[in-house]
């Protein structure tokens, strides 16, 4: 069944890779940068963050947190096609928002002519793990339960009241390994008698000693491929009429 793709917010795919032989450094971002800034890539965003290191009680005291910088990420825009791509050290994350019409245009507008100048930077020889991401937004019927909408989801339990934000997140692992995934979360909404669901749903593939690299077309085709059919099987045919 072909869908208008208006329940899609975002598509991303994420490379992570094992560490090579050159050294990470920040200037990548200055270089990567300079190889995209022409296609439309306009605007960058760097972004750092904290990370909280707490330990277990030294003789009935508590060990002060310990406080570290997270490493840096930069995120490069493009404002006209909505995309962007994030990078920091070991990974790689290609991200369409709101524009996503197929797999394919994905593929070939973004992901094969960035991947490919990525690639000249020489980072990296191999790829530990690629993830495929689908964030959809559906809005449904305040009063319908969420069991209409979602197989997944087990019909409400209304001996106490009726059901309210509902929250499910589930993993399934496949003959070949891939891990799908995925989670069913309550959204903010303005409009009246409607509830906003967002639905996270994807999938994940690791190989240990890593896969060259110059095979991430193929990697990421294969994570992606069961994607299709696992949200097929997520949603009811009430929810797939609206889309």
């Amino acid at each position: 069944m072909m869908y208008s793709n208006k329940h899609l917010k975002e598509v991303l795919c994420t490379f992570k890779f094992l560490p090579g032989p050159i050294k990470w450094d920040s200037g990548f971002f200055g270089q990567f940068y300079d190889k995209i800034q022409a296609d439309g890539f306009s605007l960058r965003q760097e972004k750092k963050g904290i990370v909280f290191e707490i330990g277990n009680l030294n003789n009935g005291v508590p060990i002060t947190p310990n406080v570290q910088e997270a490493e840096t990420q930069m995120i490069f825009r493009n404002p006209e096609k909505n995309y962007a791509i994030s990078m920091g050290n070991s990974y790689v994350t290609f991200h369409i928002v709101n524009t996503y019409e197929s797999w394919e245009v994905f593929n070939e507008s973004l992901m094969q002519p960035f991947m490919e100048k990525y690639l000249e930077l020489g980072i990296y020889d191999k790829i530990q793990t690629c993830q495929v991401v689908y964030l959809n937004s559906f809005e449904i019927i305040a009063e319908d339960p969420l069991s209409d909408y979602f197989t997944v989801v087990s019909p409400p339990f209304n001996t106490f009241g009726r059901e309210a934000a509902v929250q499910v997140s589930k993993n399934y692992v496949a003959t070949n390994g891939i891990v799908l995934n995925f989670k069913i979360n309550p959204q903010p909404t303005a409009k009246q008698n409607t509830k906003s669901i967002m639905l996270e749903c994807g999938a994940v593939g690791t190989v240990t000693m890593g896969r060259p690299i110059s095979d991430w077309k193929t990697m990421s085709q294969d994570i992606k491929n069961p994607v299709r059919d696992f949200f097929e099987s997520i949603i009811t045919e009430k929810l797939r009429q609206t889309l």
